[in-house]
């Protein structure tokens, strides 16, 4: 068999590696098959894909929208069960979805710069050990210890058990439990302390 050595050899087209955010906490709701809002938390987004912790229930092949920080407004087809929440296909066309993109690259870049300068939650966490009243969305209310606090968020301990996704209330503060370990519980704020809010909590 004879080989034309001199044929130019053609190059494969390079593998598109499709984009990944993960860690992202980004806060929302979202409209389930009940016609309820449901809070929820987006842990991870790729360009054709979302993944959301929430106690709202979730059935395979529903469509909803959700509207979440930073990204706005997503709608998404539940394809699967996660614990704690549910993975969706995201239902964008390429330009609107660049544009997300865009959105989250800047939102990390920001999150990255905020840790650099030290005004991350690792850095400005700081111990309480304050005895608190936190209330859930039904009103119902139990004693806990406010643990430590940042600008960004709190962890407290607990007699009850509380569910990742759950919106609350500890004291005027309000926000949504994004980790569950038994009776500790981490919550982050709808809306940054100031530094005269924090330093009230914490002498």
């Amino acid at each position: 068999m004879m080989f034309n050595s001199g044929a130019a050899l053609q190059t494969p087209p390079p593998v598109h590696q499709e984009l990944a955010f993960h860690g992202l906490q980004l806060t929302g709701k979202f409209l389930a098959m009940d016609k309820q809002d449901y809070p929820c938390i987006m842990d991870t987004i790729t360009e054709t894909q979302m993944t959301f912790l929430t106690v709202g229930p979730a059935v395979t092949n529903y469509s909803f929208i959700c509207y979440m920080d930073v990204v706005g407004r997503l709608p998404g087809t539940i394809c699967g069960r996660v614990e704690g929440g549910f993975v969706a296909n995201i239902n964008l066309t390429e330009n609107r979805m660049g544009r997300i993109i865009e959105r989250l690259e800047w939102y990390q870049n920001h999150r990255q710069a905020q840790q650099q300068t030290g005004e991350a939650r690792a850095h400005d966490r700081q111990n309480a050990h304050v005895q608190a009243e936190l209330r859930l969305m039904n009103g119902a209310t139990y004693p806990c210890e406010i643990l430590d606090v940042s600008f960004s968020g709190m962890a407290i301990r607990t007699g009850v058990v509380i569910s990742i996704g759950s919106p609350i209330s500890v004291g005027n503060l309000s926000g949504v439990v994004v980790r569950a370990e038994g009776h500790n519980i981490g919550i982050k704020f709808n809306d940054m302390l100031s530094k005269t809010s924090l330093d009230t909590l914490v002498t």
